[in-house]
């Protein structure tokens, strides 16, 4: 297989992945989004909550006789604003439904609240959350305030539940004070999505344990580094649009990916290997409904019978190594940008907030290359068991991610 046809095939198997529809959501991880009017009485509120996630509360649009107001009492109770000392109440809530005839889109909250001006404390808010953690532990909750030019971002979990900030400053001030603790807030912000992300830490271990040489582990970080970079500000900046579904699915494949070729290493590169996956992966496609477009799957297996051939005649395999690993740094970069493009940043801090929640994905990265990789290297004689009993993990997990992903 010539390079040019298998980077070909590689960059149609992305680009495929690009639509100029509205994506669908993906389910990978728990996540609500709030956005806070907090500029002048009366105060508004608009919460979005995924319909799916929302099935987990025994909440469904096609079934539940009362949705909207089982939302509403869901919302009210699991999500508290105080001005001061003193919780603000919500007023005239609604729900907006996209498709009530389908699970997997998404409801939006909107309120009015009635906050006291009287009390002492009034300059200072918090933000209080407990939406969804009563069916998943793991749930975050990324909120967004706008309060006349100022623009504040966190993001509230089961271990730090409420925020609390200031919005008494003046213009001025804030032009010289909240950009540094906003632009802090999203690399802490990064750091937990990489830390709490299994399947992008999979992966990443994945290629700690392919690199036999600290100069290969180099290459292959900063060829997926580079390219999640420059996928996540190109969804983040609304650039591009995909399918979620694809992309997440296209994650899971990589993770198994990179076990399947360290076991063809280590086992004398036997044929059954990757034919067993291809097989495995047409016969997803042709046996199981797949909530993906039909070419997804063909396309994987294409790109892994044109991928391990190539590996299998070729004097470097490095080389096609860190090609895969930029492809499908492209691909994790999507999935970074999820976050992100659905919290509905003001256009002025998109770049502040990139710049920031990058940083941090890469922060968090590095330290689990620095405290993994001597780990691996320097074990001894229990080198080979460790690896072994690792890839065998992460073949297992990104088993579990694509196979749940994709049907």
């Amino acid at each position: 297989m010539k390079p040019s046809r298998l980077a070909a095939l590689a960059l149609f198997l992305l680009l495929s992945t690009v639509q100029t529809l509205q994506p669908a959501p993906a389910h990978t991880r728990s996540s609500s989004y709030s956005n806070w009017d907090l500029s002048q009485p009366p105060y508004r509120v608009s919460v979005r909550l995924s319909q799916y996630e929302l099935t987990r509360l025994q909440l469904h649009p096609a079934q539940h006789a009362s949705y909207q107001a089982g939302i509403i009492q869901q919302v009210e109770h699991g999500l508290s604003l105080f001005h001061g000392s003193q919780r603000c109440a919500f007023q005239n809530p609604h729900v907006e439904v996209s498709d009530p005839a389908n699970s997997d889109g998404w409801i939006t909250y909107r309120a009015q609240l009635s906050c006291s001006d009287a009390d002492a404390d009034g300059t200072h808010w918090r933000i209080r959350s407990q939406l969804m953690l009563d069916a998943v532990k793991a749930h975050n909750h990324f909120v967004n305030v706008r309060a006349g030019e100022q623009a504040l971002q966190s993001v509230l979990t089961a271990m730090s539940g409420e925020w609390s900030f200031d919005l008494a400053r003046t213009e001025t001030e804030t032009e010289t004070t909240t950009a540094p603790s906003s632009f802090s807030a999203w690399i802490a912000l990064g750091i937990h999505h990489i830390l709490s992300g299994w399947d992008h830490l999979a992966f990443v271990l994945g290629l700690l344990l392919l690199a036999r040489k600290a100069s290969e582990l180099a290459w292959l970080i900063s060829g997926f580094t580079l390219a999640h970079s420059a996928t996540l500000a190109a969804a983040a900046l609304g650039w591009l649009l995909v399918d979620e579904r694809a992309i997440e699915s296209l994650i899971g494949l990589s993770i198994v990916l990179v076990a399947i070729e360290f076991g063809w290493q280590r086992t004398a590169k036997p044929v059954w290997l990757p034919l067993l996956t291809v097989a495995a992966l047409l016969g997803i496609n042709v046996f199981i409904a797949s909530t993906v477009s039909g070419w997804l799957l063909p396309g994987m297996a294409l790109f892994v019978a044109c991928y391990f051939l190539t590996l299998q005649h070729s004097p470097k395999p490095q080389r096609w190594r860190m090609l895969v690993a930029i492809l499908f740094g492209l691909i994790h970069g999507f999935g970074f940008a999820g976050i992100l493009s659905q919290m509905g940043l003001p256009p002025e801090h998109i770049v502040s907030t990139l710049l920031g929640f990058n940083a941090g994905v890469e922060l968090g990265q590095l330290a689990v290359i620095a405290v993994l990789w001597p780990l691996i290297r320097y074990s001894g004689k229990f080198s080979n068991g460790l690896e072994t009993v690792a890839m065998s993990g992460i073949a297992g997990l990104g088993s579990y991610y694509f196979l749940t992903r994709i049907i």
